[in-house]
């Protein structure tokens, strides 16, 4: 039996092990685009084309407050100019390499989990008539 299980345990690590780190990465793009959602929502309220840009990030950061102070610093957000119709691009960004987990490299077919360089998230708003007509211009 204990010969057994001696052989088996590895498996089962790398099983447990993947199934942990993909819900972890999964929860993050989650939260990205829950993120870049909220940032397009507050992006509406914007008083000003001055300000809209701020009031995206500002909402974009307490979104992601939950995260540690490290990854929360290597999030980039890019907001786009808007298009003739007045359509506006939110893009939150963050780095594969500032993830908390080391994914593990395994012989034979690589590294688990396989991640791409940036987690990203996007999201769109139409711009309201207040910001729209100074914006596009």
């Amino acid at each position: 039996m204990a010969i057994e299980f001696a052989l088996m345990l590895p498996l089962l690590f790398v099983v447990f092990y993947a199934s942990v780190s993909y819900g972890a990465v999964f929860m993050l793009s989650q939260s990205l685009t829950h993120a870049a959602e909220e940032g397009a929502r507050a992006g509406f309220r914007a008083d000003t084309p001055a300000a809209l840009e701020q009031v995206i990030e500002e909402r974009v950061g307490k979104s992601l407050a939950w995260l540690p102070a490290s990854t929360r610093e290597a999030v980039s957000v890019t907001v786009g100019t808007p298009d003739t119709q007045g359509w506006l691009n939110i893009a939150v960004e963050l780095p594969s390499s500032v993830l908390p987990f080391a994914p593990l490299k395994l012989p034979g077919y690589g590294t688990v989990p396989r991640l791409p360089e940036n987690l990203r998230a996007e999201a769109d708003m139409v711009l309201p008539p207040r910001l729209g007509s100074s914006m596009s211009q």
